[in-house]
């Protein structure tokens, strides 16, 4: 161990027998002036720093810059300085009073304990770290061998599937594409699982709308029911909040898993049912079908990895049993609780309860709600919900239209335009502006108006308008103009990937949308062909031989000449925190494969601006 004592005053005597008595394999140095401690701060490892408050050339707190930890001497009634000073990042202080330097030893074993502790916590944690890295790079390396394949077989069935005219080979690529999407799911299932074993699985805990993700539910399985022709009732008490705290990707994943399986047992002309409702603080939801039932034998075992009801269950109706295993495990991680009664032929009722917080709704939130149930009135029809987004667009030049007609104080006009945005909110759903209008409509009549009423009623409007996210109002780019504008850029390419189906998938990708790439097979040969042409954006795959993903951005941030290179990763890696760990490394955005051809073409759509 290696002590600096800075003093004024010089008791180097003193000090160094105290000091060796207790720990004679220690080296101590001595300094009187900020300076000189400054030199032998920088000469030795110094461990700790004992010294005094004021010098002749400063004060402690120019000691405290080296973050070396340090027991000061200190007076008396000098409470507000002490406590500055150990917020500063002092070790500890010794008061200056009787026989005060015979104290040293004591605070130093307090120092060594101190470190010494530190040290095996340190170790422990890295030890712990070692094993959690080693299980992380597993399901990383899982994940890129499975998904890397995967992405040339759904790549390839879409882009056919996009050219096919032919219905039977239509139906053969959708065949393909289908299955390769399940087989997708099975892998994200048993990654999830082995995450969650691995305890490496965190439950997100941020502000989402329960209610667009209940309605998201209903609207998906009702076009399944609509197709197997089953009675799919959905019931949603009022209780239910807007907006809660919780993880809503994993809420999804639960409640698609539960309803999936009771589709998937239920034969055509049955009857599934999804009841939700909220109490004290808990989301609870059941999930009843008439279904084919499980044996009471079995429902002990329904939960456990790769079983499901009986052997012939898993032959005719397929999936891997981990469905259940992973819903179970997930609800355990949130702090829920999942039961099962079922009879045989009868049907099955799972019923869930999971803790999630109520949230005070900001008025990005409440408008986001508001849209929400405007989009409801439209039931799920897709056709008729982009009419009612486009509706919104115009309602801010509306109302500001209605508002010059009020103050030209025109009482036929005025009652035209009331008239018109009451039918216009009617049939557009917007049930929140449309009562204003009603009330305004039937305040108007061709002898008579108050303006002032309609003064306030427009102030109403406009808090109501003055709540709905801006993105509401932005007119989109359509999908002909994104793709001109993409073309018209005339954007220089370059992809580097080592796997020779994935090069092929992204070039005939590239191609279908009228554009051309290069080819790199690792990042090496990626940096070479960029130093020797100019390229506006690089697709780069993680793992590469010779040179990696990672390895070779930092390369290019290093690089004057192509620092500024905007470079999207490629990687078959799906783990929580790819994502910040690419973008972390210098990459701009970030895609999984398998590649999505619309998220490619809007990631280049956002590089182009």
């Amino acid at each position: 161990m290696k002590i600096l004592i800075i003093q004024k005053t010089k008791k180097e005597k003193i000090l160094t027998k105290i000091i060796a008595q207790e720990y004679p394999d220690c080296n101590i140095y001595f300094a009187s002036k900020i300076a000189e401690a400054k030199k032998d701060i920088n000469e030795f490892d110094i461990n700790l720093i004992i010294a005094d408050l004021y010098f002749s050339d400063g004060n402690i707190f120019d000691v405290l810059d080296f973050n070396i930890p340090t027991i000061f001497f200190c007076e008396k009634n000098n409470n507000e300085l002490i406590l500055d000073i150990l917020k500063k990042g002092a070790f500890d202080f010794i008061i200056k009073q009787k026989n005060y330097l015979e104290m040293l030893p004591v605070y130093i074993e307090k120092f060594l304990f101190q470190k010494n502790t530190q040290t095996l916590i340190e170790q422990n944690q890295i030890a712990d770290m070692d094993e959690g890295n080693e299980k992380n790079n597993f399901f990383a390396s899982v994940s890129h061998e499975l998904r890397t394949p995967l992405n040339s077989i759904l790549g390839f069935a879409s882009l056919l599937l996009d050219e096919e005219d032919n219905n039977r080979k239509k139906e053969n690529l959708t065949i393909i594409r289908d299955s390769s999407k399940y087989l997708l799911n099975i892998i994200n299932d048993v990654l999830d699982l082995s995450k969650i074993e691995a305890k490496k699985l965190n439950i997100e805990k941020i502000n989402f709308l329960l209610i667009n993700t209940l309605t998201h539910i209903q609207n998906l399985f009702s076009l399944i029911a609509k197709d197997k022709k089953i009675n799919f009732i959905v019931s949603i008490s009022k209780n239910v909040p807007n907006l809660v705290c919780g993880d809503e990707l994993r809420i999804t994943q639960i409640l698609i898993n539960l309803i999936s399986n009771a589709f998937k047992f239920t034969p055509e002309f049955g009857r599934i049912e999804f009841n939700c409702d909220y109490r004290k603080g808990f989301l609870e939801f059941f999930i009843s079908d008439s279904g084919i039932g499980i044996p009471k034998n079995k429902l002990h075992s329904i939960f456990n990895p790769f079983e499901q009801g009986s052997s012939s269950t898993s032959r005719k109706y397929g999936g891997t049993g981990l469905g259940l295993t992973i819903t179970k495990l997930l609800i355990k991680l949130m702090d829920g609780f999942i039961g099962v009664e079922s009879e045989v032929n009868k049907g099955t009722k799972f019923s869930v309860k999971i803790p999630l917080p109520e949230v005070t709704p900001t008025d990005i939130e409440k408008g986001e709600n508001m849209i929400r149930k405007w989009l409801s009135t439209m039931n799920g029809e897709k056709a008729l919900e982009a009419v009612v987004l486009h509706g919104i667009k115009k309602l801010p030049d509306r109302i500001k239209n209605l508002e010059k007609i009020l103050r030209s104080k025109n009482q036929v006009e005025i009652k035209n335009i009331v008239h018109q945005l009451k039918g216009f909110t009617g049939s557009y759903g917007m049930q929140d502006l449309y009562k204003i209008f009603i009330e305004m409509d039937a305040e108007i009549t061709l002898s008579s108006y108050n303006l002032v009423k309609l003064n306030k009623d427009l102030k109403k409007i406009k808090k109501i308008i003055d709540i709905i996210p801006q993105k509401y109002f932005l007119e989109d780019e359509t999908t002909e103009v994104t793709n001109l504008k993409i073309q018209k850029s005339k954007i220089k390419i370059i992809v580097a990937e080592d796997d020779e189906d994935n090069q092929k998938l992204i070039r005939a990708i590239f191609e279908s949308m009228n554009l051309s790439c290069d080819i790199a097979v690792n990042g090496l040969e990626a940096l070479n062909m960029i130093l020797q042409k100019k390229y506006d954006i690089l697709f780069l795959d993680m793992q590469m031989p010779v040179l990696d993903g990672i390895s070779t951005i930092k390369k290019i941030r290093e690089n004057e000449k192509i620092k500024d290179l905007y470079v999207i990763a490629l990687t078959a890696e799906a783990m929580k925190g790819t994502r910040e760990r690419m973008i972390g490394a210098g990459c701009n955005d970030f895609l999984t494969k398998p590649v999505d051809k619309e998220l490619l073409k809007k990631k280049i759509f956002d590089m182009i601006g």
